[in-house]
């Protein structure tokens, strides 16, 4: 029995403190590492489908989808964009969802009489909206229309997502009037309601739709259906009487006109993204699973292209609850064979990590760059947020994006070393002995998970069980502390109640998972081991809310590869 525990001793090792492995706080945290991975979708990649459909010919640098926590701060709604961007055809798409859900109608509702004034001081809008737009605006927006400014800009949207790409259009032009020219901008919404007032009355706060509007009206076999006929209405007013204003209010309740509101082009536009409404469904249900009493001030997930070459997906989920006085950030893993293929192939090119110059993975942290650059900068420097605790965690890759998030945090931001916490699962070999070291020195709560015979600890290779070892030979090397599970379980996968706590400060530590050899990760079913943590498997268990479900993960894609590319690098001489 390895498990010695001394409670309310204080571990002491050359005069730092560090302290003791919780496995019940481990286990609420992992519930959040589940969490990062998605929901199962029958068409996973609808964004990159749509992109080839309209624009064939372009190549695009950037694909990005980003759910951020928005309205009024105790409405608890969310909004969802999507921002591509296409060097070859020069070209910015930013895509706004609609509203989302009953609640989500009724909060739009109860705000819509409330009207804000945009930041120019010129022009009334509904409060709702505009602060919608504003939390849309700095997830993404600003950063790519700051960082492309000769490129064109479509901004476009359905329903609420109307609204917001027609005040986002406007705060483009308030903000960079001399940068970017209206000939850049493009708007095309569909069914957008009416969003700012006073144009053309007396009374400021009288809603008023923006030109020009083209109304479809009818004239197919279809209700429903669009048909060819459209009008186009005024150009310079946007309450024609002679378009759809000439539809009595009455007339919109009886001809059922929720439903002609999502249907557009013949497409009920409200079926198209189901799988994101399961995933926040299912991150509410992890993030009370662990910590029922909490309130949630933020929930946001940001899925980036990653990696190299902008060939993969990375995600994270971002919560921030001040009941908690806590800032969650949660990184999904590897996701697919084409992910780890590249993580394996790419996984010796290290590059150096400023500003100290440690060697780490160059895949691992061009990814967490990009993760960081697009919603963790925001969030770690949030004034608001300075006094919080801040847990990191992640599977697999996440767990490196968690590793070297948290480095970054500790020379990048105000944030003390004590406010930050790092748990991960399975995570790879991230850095050389100089980053493992450094980052152990200076941040005290870090445990790294590992379950039995799980091989992507110890991947990349290194030549740790040797006389020379990984770091004299300047090779990767894992951080400390790591905690590992080692069987005497009735299920092979379930872990078990048997841990060992391993060498607080060396991360390889020849009595833990090290002991195992290369060929066992391969002959004892490596790839089970790495999926299956808390007897979860973790690619299906977050996004079925946290309950353990029968369906495969794609995870598994990456079980079937393991041992093919395995053999793969033996044979290139690079194990």
């Amino acid at each position: 029995m390895y498990r010695v525990i001394f409670l309310g001793l204080i571990s002491m090792v050359c005069g730092q403190t560090y302290p003791i492995y919780n496995e019940t706080y481990t286990k609420l945290i992992f519930n959040m590492a589940a969490s990062a991975y998605p929901v199962y979708d029958t068409n996973p990649n609808p964004i990159n489908a749509c992109l080839n459909q309209s624009f064939p010919n372009a190549t695009w640098d950037v694909r990005e989808t980003h759910t951020v926590t928005c309205g009024y701060q105790n409405d608890n709604d969310e909004c969802q964009m999507f921002i591509a961007v296409s060097s070859n055809i020069s070209t910015i798409i930013i895509a706004f969802r609609g509203t989302n859900g009953a609640s989500q109608f009724l909060d739009e509702l109860k705000r819509g009489y409330t009207m804000s004034i945009t930041a120019d001081g010129k022009t009334h809008v509904n409060s709702y909206f505009y602060q919608s737009m504003l939390s849309m605006w700095g997830a993404g927006v600003s950063k790519y229309i700051t960082k492309y400014p000769t490129y064109k800009i479509i901004i476009t949207g359905h329903s609420l997502g109307g609204a917001l790409a027609s005040l986002t259009a406007y705060q483009i032009r308030n903000i960079m009037p001399n940068v970017i020219t209206p000939d850049q901008i493009q708007l095309i919404t569909f069914g957008e309601p009416r969003t700012a007032g006073g144009c053309k009355t007396d009374n400021t706060n009288d809603y008023y739709q923006h030109p020009q509007e083209i109304w479809y009206h009818g004239a197919s076999t279809n209700n429903y259906n669009m048909g060819t006929s459209f009008k186009n209405c005024d150009e310079t007013d946007g309450e024609d009487k002679n378009c759809s204003d000439s539809i009595s209010d009455l007339c919109f309740v009886f001809q059922n006109g929720g439903v002609v509101h999502t249907h557009y082009f013949d497409v009920d536009i409200g079926t198209f993204d189901t799988g994101n409404s399961a995933s926040l469904n299912a991150i509410n249900t992890c993030l009370n699973k662990s910590f029922p009493n909490a309130t949630w001030d933020k929930l946001e997930t940001h899925t980036v292209s990653c990696g190299l070459d902008f060939q993969n997906d990375c995600r994270m989920l971002i919560a921030v609850s001040s009941s908690l006085n806590t800032v969650f950030l949660a990184f999904r893993g590897t996701m697919g064979l084409s992910q780890f293929w590249q993580e394996l192939t790419k996984g010796y090119d290290r590059t150096p990590f400023p500003p100290t110059n440690v060697n780490v993975n160059k895949y691992f942290y061009k990814s967490a760059i990009d993760m960081w650059e697009n919603g963790v900068y925001s969030t770690v420097n949030n004034a608001s947020y300075q006094n919080y605790n801040f847990v990191l965690t992640g599977h697999s890759l996440g767990g490196a994006l968690s590793s070297l998030t948290a480095y970054k945090m500790l020379y990048n931001t105000t944030i003390p070393p004590s406010q930050i916490k790092l748990v991960t699962f399975g995570e790879p070999r991230t850095g050389d002995y100089n980053y493992a070291n450094e980052l152990r020195q200076r941040l005290n709560y870090a445990f790294r998970v590992v379950h039995g015979s799980d091989p992507i600890p110890h991947l990349p290779w290194c030549a740790s069980n040797s006389a020379g070892g990984c770091k004299e030979n300047s090779d990767y090397y894992q951080h400390a502390q790591e905690i590992w599970y080692h069987g005497s379980s009735t299920s092979q996968y379930a872990m078990g109640p048997s841990y060992k706590a391993c060498n607080i400060t060396d991360g390889e530590d020849s009595s833990c998972s090290d002991s195992i050899s290369d060929l066992s990760f391969i002959f004892q079913n490596g790839g089970n081991w790495h999926v299956h943590y808390f007897g979860h498997n973790i690619g299906s268990y977050g996004p079925n809310s946290c309950v353990d479900s029968a369906a495969t993960s794609s995870l598994n894609i990456v079980l079937f590869g393991f041992s093919l590319l395995t053999l793969y690098f033996i044979r290139s001489k690079k194990l």
